[in-house]
């Protein structure tokens, strides 16, 4: 994981790690462009500081894409466990 790692004496395998990061966070992108889900769902359950990314939301913020796309959603619902995004019509001004 890449806050275990020592990228000072290991930059290979930060780079390695990065790249995959990079990778994921790009199919993901890929998959929302592709679909264009009416709806969202992203869970709140926190995951451990560990694997360096608490949510879904925080882990997707690096691709300079993301905020453009999930700005065509508004926050529709919150329970305890998940977060839910509609996709906005064009009616509503989305573009």
């Amino acid at each position: 994981m890449r806050l275990r790692t020592d990228c000072t004496a290991q930059p290979d395998l930060c780079d390695r790690i990065d790249g995959l990061l990079d990778r994921n966070r790009q199919h993901m992108m890929d998959d929302l462009y592709a679909y264009e889900p009416e709806l969202i769902a992203v869970s709140r359950v926190k995951l451990p500081q560990e694997t360096n990314f608490t949510s879904w939301l925080v882990f997707m913020q690096p691709h300079p894409e993301f905020e453009l796309f999930m700005s065509n959603y508004t926050l529709v619902r919150t329970t305890k466990a998940h977060s839910f995004f509609r996709r906005m019509s064009s009616e509503s001004g989305a573009q």
